[in-house]
């Protein structure tokens, strides 16, 4: 996977798992360019970190697994 690349993901999950409420939607859509399986996956390993370390709240961790889920749907 391209270095940027996987940088512009990781932003993006951040910026998910970090916005308020309700925003999702449209973060999602402003960056539809970075929606693809290498988007996916990362997300797993990312929401596997998150599961594992326990040191994410549990609303955060939530969030990521419901991130998971708007991605592959």
């Amino acid at each position: 996977m391209e270095e940027n690349r996987a940088q512009a993901y990781l932003q993006l999950i951040h910026t998910l798992l970090n916005c308020p409420n309700g925003e999702e939607a449209q973060i999602l859509q402003d960056n539809l360019e970075l929606l693809d399986w290498g988007f996916v996956e990362v997300c797993k390993k990312v929401a596997a970190q998150l599961a594992e370390t326990g040191k994410e709240k549990s609303r955060r961790s939530s969030r990521g697994v419901r991130l998971q889920g708007i991605v592959i749907n």
